[in-house]
């Protein structure tokens, strides 16, 4: 057992940015001054291969891979199967239907698919499809019969550029299915406005001249895999590898490696190494064309003072002349030396700092589902948030505070562990926080706090292990509201706990999650017709998916999403509400004045915004940005710009209230300094969030720039120029996107390779009932 000191507070992004930023120490002068060193830093890169960006010419469209959501990009339904021997099958269910497809080398192409205008959502004995790249149709295709049939088009080379391309198949006859316009059901599992036709094989092949050959490879997963017990790594044609990397003056590359070949093939290999600047200008290093009787072996060293300066990206191709080159490229070195400038300090260790006579107690509020644009003291004027907006002219207003998840139970998780959710393993609804984690009451009681949990929400109740050692857990809810979807909150339930708290004669810890303004949007009394009179309507479940069809289930439901809103307000001004109740009892107990005070949330709630309702499901502002005050005693009130995150709080308290930890790691940082009124750190940070489950969709989140990756869609916004994320600037900043997504996916890496499974809790048909009532459940 040992009380807080520097503990290992870097993230896992904090890690990622050490092994990219090349920290280096230098020795001190003779009179223990801090002395500038220059030192040249390198990185082997080898190791580093699954955070870069890894990009694969499209060969065949894997109907049943999980990346499929890269190739079906507009106006497919999900790949099925009929039975478990028929080929996986989607369906293209609006009138003009996008493949995606990506082309490292420009050259002319063939596409060949199997079509048939019949499957499971019903369809017709006939349709005709335009087959379209760019404003040009290829051909026209007349799909009919009552089975599966073979077409294929060539795509010219001048159609295509390097990178990602599209086809449309466009539908000169389109027929609404009666089935589904007609069986609100099925168009609510299915939200498909027609069905044009059915896809069982879609294949894309390299080919130049005349027909192609048939026997193209299927698996695209070891184009990159690391061989000779992870010293090499080895690269297959028609490939690249992407790193990037904020590059000094000075920096060179190291590059080596040998080209294997199977003794039966004659194919030509092209390997070249570039450079491209966040400007998008690119720099040829190095490249050579090996023949198929030429030395395989190859070495470089090259300068990259033609991007130096910023942001870059590092590339390696890799390309043939051979459908089936039957080869690949052994990397024996890759290494990016970097000249840097270190300041060694003397004694530079972290000094703790103490929150001291500042205050005595902690209470921490949690307004579950809270929209940090809907408050008063962030510019709204519906006068929902009076208590709130009171406390705020006494407290630290955060502009930039971020959720590791836009749902409960995982961001409450990351909250109580300081961990990110690939560590604490806790990444769905049913999961429970792991028992041998060091957590935030555990710490608190062992250091001699009286702990308090009063829980609005199932997931903080104790079997889901979050407050499981807090010395009181009070549930503001009765059964009785729980069956009637009520969201009150009982003050006698909270008097109960506060008045214990206060008598403990020990210093106090708070945890208080309030249900409003989550769903079930009910509050009770007078707030039930604040903004909108009572008028209960069904939790939208259907409007949560992603791509709905030219709105076609909003365009009947408009009425229902302002409905959902206003009454979404009207629970916030509740929880505003129960939020003064609360102050008062802590006034009245004398337990306010000595306390540090958080108020925020622990996700936000989307209205549309990019096509959902609720939370869950992405990770845009409306679902994670977060309100978030902190009240310290004796510091004066301001706003900050720095961002923050809920990961950053148990190692801030951990700092604060010298607490004794017990096997604890942090991947958030101290906020203590900047609590007690220290300055702003100047430094870039940002900051991970993951949707629900066990799918990549993630952003990396910073102050001015946002890289977002949904379904292998990825996008960046300018939050600065773009608060809305409406103007994707993916294409304008292609290094930078690259550097973010790098950062993202070590944090993923490293995360998940010392983190938790996930554990389920043990629920009853009672806490299922519940759950669903919450929205969470189908």
């Amino acid at each position: 057992m040992n009380r807080y000191r520097n503990l290992s507070i870097g993230a896992a992004l904090a890690a990622a940015a050490v092994v990219m930023l090349f920290a280096a120490c230098g020795p001190q002068d003779g009179n223990g001054a801090a002395a500038s060193v220059s030192k040249t830093s390198s990185l082997d890169l080898i190791p580093l291969h699954g955070a870069a960006r890894q990009l694969v010419e499209t060969r065949r469209v894997n109907l049943s891979s999980v990346t499929n959501g890269y190739f079906l990009y507009r106006g497919w339904s999900h790949p099925y199967r009929d039975d478990d021997q028929s080929p996986p099958t989607m369906a293209a269910v609006a009138r003009e239907s996008v493949l995606r497809y990506r082309v490292l080398r420009p050259e002319a192409r063939w596409l060949i698919f199997q079509v048939a205008p019949k499957g499971r959502f019903g369809g017709t004995n006939w349709q005709g499809v335009d087959v379209v790249v760019g404003d040009q149709v290829l051909e026209h295709v007349d799909i009919e019969g009552n089975g599966f049939t073979q077409k294929m088009v060539r795509i010219p080379a001048e159609l295509q550029h390097v990178g990602d391309n599209e086809i449309t198949f466009r539908f000169s006859v389109f027929v609404n299915n009666p089935d589904f316009l007609n069986n609100r059901a099925k168009h609510t599992a299915y939200p498909f406005p027609g069905v044009a036709a059915y896809f069982s094989e879609i294949r894309i092949y390299n080919s130049s001249e005349g027909i192609p050959e048939t026997d193209v490879p299927e698996a695209e997963d070891d184009t990159f895999k690391l061989v000779a017990d992870g010293r090499y790594l080895s690269q297959e044609p028609n490939s690249a590898l992407v790193y990037a990397f904020e590059i000094t003056e000075g920096a060179t590359f190291e590059l080596a490696g040998t080209v294997r070949r199977n003794e039966s093939t004659e194919a030509v290999v092209d390997v070249a190494f570039s450079g491209r600047t966040d400007s998008g200008e690119s720099t040829e290093f190095w490249s050579k064309t090996f023949q198929p009787e030429d030395d395989t072996e190859f070495s470089a060293r090259v300068p990259l003072e033609a991007i130096a300066g910023g942001i870059s990206e590092l590339r390696f191709d890799v390309g043939s002349d051979a459908q089936q080159p039957n080869s690949s490229v052994i990397w024996k070195t890759l290494r990016l030396n970097l000249p840097t400038t270190s300041s060694a300090v003397n004694g530079d260790e972290h000094v703790p700092v103490r929150i001291g006579s500042k205050a005595k107690h902690l209470v921490f509020i949690i307004l579950d589902a809270s929209r940090y644009d809907h408050f008063g003291y962030n510019g709204n004027g519906d006068g929902m948030t009076p208590n709130i907006d009171a406390l705020a002219e006494t407290a630290q207003i955060f502009d930039s505070a971020i959720a590791a998840a836009p749902y409960t139970i995982t961001s409450v998780s990351t909250l109580f562990s300081g961990l990110h959710p690939e560590t604490h393993g806790v990444r769905k609804v049913t999961h429970k926080f792991p028992a041998d984690l060091e957590n935030m009451p555990r710490a608190f009681k062992r250091s001699g706090f009286y702990t308090l949990a009063l829980s609005g929400t199932k997931f903080t109740d104790r079997q889901y292990g979050l407050t499981r050692e807090c010395d009181e857990v009070i549930s503001l809810r009765d059964p009785e509201d729980k069956e009637q979807t009520l969201s009150r909150m009982r003050r006698e339930a909270m008097e109960e706990g506060i008045k214990k708290a206060a008598e403990s004669g020990k210093p106090v810890f708070i945890y208080t999650h309030f249900l409003p303004p989550h769903w079930p949007y009910h509050p009770p009394g007078e707030f039930n017709s604040r903004y909108i009179a009572n008028a209960r309507v069904k939790y939208p479940r259907s409007w949560q998916i992603k791509g709905l069809l030219d709105n076609y289930l909003f365009d009947e439901a408009a009425d229902d999403l302002e409905v959902h809103h206003r009454r979404y307000m009207n629970n916030l001004a509740y929880g505003d509400h129960v939020t003064g109740e609360l102050f008062d009892l802590l006034k009245q107990y004398g337990l306010y004045d000595d306390s540090l005070i958080v108020v925020t949330a622990d996700h936000g709630e989307a209205f549309n915004e990019h096509g959902h309702f609720g939370h869950n499901t992405t990770t845009y502002e409306e679902m994670i940005k977060l309100p978030m005050l902190v009240r310290v005693p004796g510091v004066e009130p301001r706003r900050i710009a720095q961002p923050i995150g809920l990961i950053d709080y148990f190692p801030t308290f951990a700092e604060l209230f010298d607490l004794e930890l017990e096997n604890a790691h942090f991947e958030g940082r101290s906020l203590a300094p900047l609590l007690l009124g220290g300055p702003e750190d100047p430094s870039e940070a940002y900051y991970y969030s993951r949707a629900v489950g066990s799918s990549m969709v993630f952003c990396l989140r910073g102050q001015r720039y946002k890289f977002v990756f949904d379904d292998y869609d990825e996008e960046l916004y300018d939050l600065q120029a773009d608060p809305g994320e409406r103007d994707n600037i993916i294409d304008r900043h292609p290094a930078l996107a690259s550097y973010l997504r790098q950062r993202a996916m070590l944090a993923i890496a490293v995360n998940t390779e010392r983190g938790q499974k996930g554990l389920d809790v043990d629920l009853s048909e009672e806490d299922l009932k519940e759950l669903r009532s919450l929205g969470y459940l189908q």
